[in-house]
């Protein structure tokens, strides 16, 4: 399905923007009724795509958690070379400070709460931060791997197995009970994995032969019931930064829930729409498809920018919008795609011959 692909490019647009590209108010909030729920999306498409197969769990643990695992500590890894030793030549870190900010961010956020350890402010806050996604995949992952064979057997598995998922993350939201790597959000998470592989186990859920003006219909009824959560309950549902419940409380876990359906569903007809689009489709294509290198490689991107411009930094959202967009800030969102982008297609060509020397 190429409108999962332009999906996945319009999230990852998203995503940059937030970290790059402070908007003004008139331009945030209509983003934000569109694209407000872009993590349970991608939460949902991970699930989607699955299909049960004679391999046991043990060897689809390993294939797919140990790949995110290696990209993860890989990736960890190389920044604590390259951006060590820039905190340390141009902020006056030390390497006691670098180190412990480092480890925390191994730890994630909810573990040194969990801890009761002072997850320092600075360095690779933001460098780092874009990994908690990582993190909460590879425990949903996990869970998901564990349950989905099992689940998908009858309606009455489906229904059971994902009712115990999301009331296990609703208790731990509600006892404030907060583990590392996104332990706590982890059952939900495999709870809508295993929805999505439910609805795409016969192909029909964005594909049904209702017409094009059932189809219309369904997706803005879909987007209005997203939206309608948005306004009762601001940012609630919105699995971001790796935290869930810190505006609604527990209830977020359901509204989690109807962002990762309903949001998904209006999202991928909207792609379907954009597919007849020439350029634009193909640009989005070629984003969605690297959407994991782009998570990781745009943040420490953007700092290294900012920097060189004098441009002060900032946390997704934080303030969620300003009055007026400088040039400056626009040329920095700018030059994130123009160091990004030669980037990934290097990263193509060595992918390339690895497999053909294979």
């Amino acid at each position: 399905m190429l409108s999962q692909d332009i999906v996945k490019g319009l999230a990852i647009l998203v995503v940059i923007q937030l970290h790059s590209l402070q908007l003004t108010r008139e331009i945030f909030y209509p983003l934000v009724a569109l694209f407000g729920f872009i993590m349970p999306v991608f939460i949902f498409l991970s699930g989607y795509n699955y299909h049960p197969k004679q391999i046991p769990a043990s060897l689809m643990i390993k294939k797919r958690v140990g790949a995110l695992l290696k990209t993860y500590f890989i990736w960890c890894f190389a920044m604590l070379g390259i951006m060590g030793p820039y905190f340390y030549f141009h902020k006056d870190g030390t390497p006691m400070q670098i180190l412990q900010s480092f480890g925390a961010h191994l730890l994630s956020e909810s573990g040194c709460k969990m801890l009761g350890i002072q997850m320092p402010s600075a360095m690779f806050q933001h460098v780092l931060a874009p990994c908690w996604f990582l993190q909460h995949l590879v425990t949903a992952t996990l869970i998901f791997y564990l349950c989905v064979d099992r689940a998908l057997r009858s309606f009455k598995h489906i229904f059971s197995m994902t009712a115990l998922l999301i009331l296990t993350t609703f208790l731990f939201l509600q006892f404030k009970i907060i583990l590392p790597w996104g332990l706590s959000c982890a059952p939900a998470l495999a709870g809508i994995m295993i929805i999505a592989a439910f609805l795409g186990k016969d192909g029909q859920f964005f594909d049904g032969a209702s017409g094009p003006h059932w189809t219309f219909i369904n997706s803005l009824v879909s987007l209005l019931i997203v939206d309608a959560i948005q306004i009762s309950h601001p940012s609630a549902g919105i699995l971001g930064a790796g935290l869930l419940g810190e505006f609604a409380g527990s209830i977020e876990v359901f509204f989690l829930v109807c962002f990762a359906v309903f949001g998904t569903y209006f999202l991928i007809n909207l792609g379907k729409l954009i597919e007849k689009i020439p350029y634009i489709s193909s640009a989005l294509i070629w984003l969605g498809r690297r959407s994991l290198e782009i998570l990781l490689l745009h943040r420490p991107i953007a700092y290294l920018i900012r920097d060189a411009l004098g441009l002060p930094h900032f946390i997704s959202g934080d303030p969620l919008y300003i009055d007026k967009i400088t040039s400056k800030n626009l040329t920095a969102f700018l030059l994130v795609f123009l160091i990004m982008i030669p980037l990934l297609i290097a990263f193509d060509r060595y992918r390339e011959r690895k497999i053909l020397q294979q």
